[in-house]
């Protein structure tokens, strides 16, 4: 989504959780979308391969990669989101001219968000809800800690505990990254939803960014 007329703007890639798909980012609980519109700020909500729209293969398979989650066999097929998040920061650039990139992420898709973060200087901050230390092969300790003092926030809810204890790990490993831990606010999105002033914080901060 573009708020400028189809002009070049800064523009941020939105990546969700697993079992969910790029509508994600524009439920009237948590609106990314319309949030970063009002900043003048243009949104890519991608399908992650195996969601939504994307459940087709190269080889002509299909996988739906939330019904298949306790399929070890589809378990290779997780890891390669990161490739997706890579893909849709390229694409901004490349084919929407955007002028400067963000990625933010939820779940699986912080995770894949963090990493793809990690291995492009160019992308100017990256914001994970909920990050695991391994979502299904995607691990992010060793790009966390290669971030430097990049900007970088990642948050999480104590009633989410294997999120807050990655967040808590992940901060002692690289404190440059700033971090928010809530006492309670759930999963993903779900934080937002419990605490929605964090949504124009969030989008305030990383419009500063842009």
């Amino acid at each position: 989504v573009t708020p400028c007329g189809g002009a070049p703007a800064p523009t941020v890639v939105l990546a969700h959780q697993l079992c969910s798909d790029r509508t994600e980012w524009s439920q009237p609980t948590h609106d990314w979308v319309g949030a970063f519109a009002q900043r003048r700020v243009a949104t890519l909500a991608v399908d992650l391969r195996g969601h939504g729209a994307s459940t087709l293969w190269p080889d002509g398979s299909t996988h739906d990669l939330c019904a298949q989650a306790s399929d070890p066999n589809t378990q290779p097929l997780y890891p390669p989101m990161v490739g997706d998040v890579q893909s849709a920061l390229a694409y901004v650039r490349a084919k929407l001219g955007a002028t400067a990139v963000a990625a933010l992420g939820s779940s699986i898709g912080a995770n894949s968000a963090i990493v793809a973060y990690a291995g492009d200087p160019t992308v100017a901050i990256v914001v994970a809800l909920s990050p695991g230390l391994d979502y299904r092969g995607i691990q992010t300790a060793a790009p966390v800690q290669s971030i430097g003092a990049r900007p970088a926030l990642l948050e999480a809810a104590r009633d989410d505990a294997r999120s807050a204890d990655a967040v808590t790990q992940l901060v002692a490993s690289n404190p440059s990254v700033t971090s928010m831990v809530w006492p309670s606010g759930g999963h993903g999105n779900a934080i937002i939803d419990a605490h929605p002033e964090e949504l124009a914080r969030v989008a305030d901060l990383i419009a500063s960014k842009l």
